[in-house]
């Protein structure tokens, strides 16, 4: 079995860069940190970094050297995607490693220097690739999870409205769905979004766009500590005066959404998967969940933000449609020794003259026969890693449509080594995979058969634009 780095990790790590910076909405917040739960994180106040002064006096400038160094060779030895992410974005990696050692040797807190070890990953623009500070950087007290009353999503880069909580500020001031925020804090949107591709470990720019809209609304405050309060501006769809809202941040008063759901539209079956994480019991619910979805005449699957998880989680998805030995695609290793040592399913695997292993195949076995209905799937750049091999499969092995926006194109499978200087923990990619389909998914994801995205206009009707699209298309 292959580990996904969690999407909650790998959450938190992004914001190491963004939050503390000054260009950012809030540049007199600190630096988010790591939740001791798996919700998305968001924006904190408090000290940071080393809350209850248990992590120690910085490192002294040998040792930073010395930890930059390690890194570095690292990298080199087992980053799968080194060479290629190299050549694809222009990169140069002495100046990388220039740029990090001036940072690193400046940092005077524990802030700056998790921001600079993060900084200096974050730009190979890999989703799987990143610094985890210690569990020490959290506060021992834990979190409060607010809400600013509105959910967004990201559309050819416009951020609008989905939901609007009725009792929020925001629906007091009048927003509705299909309205268009232009700015958060006093930024203007298009600030916004360019700030989180500027400072990306994404693989595509569309997929910082689509976890910021997901996560934004939410704002983590260490326990005890209030929030502040937030403004943004609203642009009506129907036009009219433009909303400055001013948001005090509230608890939670919804029930969260089922990580895994099922429901009938005619004689369709909707399943929506919001991530692939967990065990034996989350594998089990994806089993009753699709057994009950075979037995409608069209299938449709929702995987628009889903994160990835576990692999023997998500492989049954295509288990209990597919047939026989179903393919998800085959992967060569970066044999370093660092890798296979860490990696018992891999640690006799040899290496070939390029330092990768020979290829080795990724199967399932699924149902002696495969669902026989009419198949899509609805996609977004938010669906990553496992999500994204997922989607490929159900293409190549059941033949489904593919709807709404290209994937994520982070392919993953990282191992973690520890820093030791720090006392983080670096998350590095280690293989080189192709899809079921045979096309890679780093950094170009999975392409679909219709292209669309969410509408003003029809999140104004209330209608999910991509969904209707799948359904309507099963039904012909």
């Amino acid at each position: 079995m292959v580990r996904r780095v969690p999407w909650f990790a790998i959450t938190v790590a992004k914001l190491l860069v963004c939050v503390a910076c000054a260009a950012c909405s809030a540049p007199h917040h600190p630096l988010a940190l790591p939740a001791p739960t798996r919700r998305p994180v968001k924006q904190v106040s408090g000290p940071v970094h080393d809350p209850d002064h248990v992590r120690g006096e910085l490192p002294s400038t040998e040792t930073r050297r010395t930890e930059l160094a390690e890194l570095r060779r690292l990298l080199d030895a087992m980053y799968a995607h080194r060479a290629a992410k190299l050549v694809r974005y222009h990169l140069d990696e002495d100046a990388i490693f220039r740029t990090a050692e001036t940072a690193l040797l400046a940092a005077t807190s524990w802030l700056a220097y998790d921001r600079a070890l993060y900084a200096t990953l974050a730009a190979f623009h890999d989703g799987h690739l990143t610094y985890r500070p210690p569990s020490t950087a959290a506060p021992s007290q834990g979190y409060t999870s607010f809400r600013l009353g509105l959910l967004t999503t990201a559309a050819h880069g416009h951020l609008l409205i989905t939901e609007v909580d009725p009792q929020s500020d925001v629906a007091h001031a009048g927003a509705k769905p299909g309205d268009e925020v232009t700015s958060i804090d006093g930024m203007p949107v298009v600030d916004v979004l360019a700030r989180e591709v500027a400072l990306r470990s994404d693989a595509r720019p569309e997929s910082a766009h689509v976890a910021f809209a997901k996560t934004w609304t939410s704002a983590l405050y260490p326990r005890g500590a209030p929030p502040r309060v937030r403004t943004v501006d609203v642009a009506p769809h129907g036009g009219g005066t433009a909303l400055h809202i001013a948001i005090t941040p509230q608890l939670p008063t919804s029930a969260k959404h089922d990580v895994i759901a099922i429901a009938h539209v005619g004689d369709v079956a909707v399943v929506t998967l919001r991530s692939l994480e967990g065990g034996p019991a989350r594998a089990t619910a994806i089993d009753t969940v699709l057994a009950e979805a075979r037995s409608a005449t069209a299938i449709v699957i929702d995987l628009r933000g889903n994160r990835g998880g576990i692999d023997k989680v998500g492989y049954r998805v295509v288990a209990d449609l597919a047939e026989g030995i179903a393919s998800l695609g085959t992967y060569r290793v970066l044999a370093a020794p660092e890798t296979l040592a860490r990696r018992a399913m891999w640690k006799d695997l040899p290496a070939e003259s390029d330092g990768f292993s020979p290829i080795q195949h990724l199967t399932v076995d699924a149902l002696p026969h495969k669902y026989a209905g009419k198949l899509a799937v609805v996609t977004d750049a938010g669906c990553i890693s496992t999500c994204e091999q997922v989607t490929a499969a159900l293409r190549a092995d059941v033949g489904a449509i593919i709807v709404g926006e290209t994937t994520g194109g982070s392919s993953g499978a990282p191992v973690s080594v520890a820093l030791p200087a720090s006392r983080g923990t670096v998350q590095i990619p280690t293989w080189n995979l192709l899809a079921a389909d045979g096309k890679p998914i780093e950094d170009e994801g999975v392409i679909p058969d219709v292209d669309v995205a969410a509408t003003a206009d029809a999140l104004a009707q209330q209608i999910d634009l991509p969904l209707k699209t799948a359904i309507d298309l099963t039904q012909k």
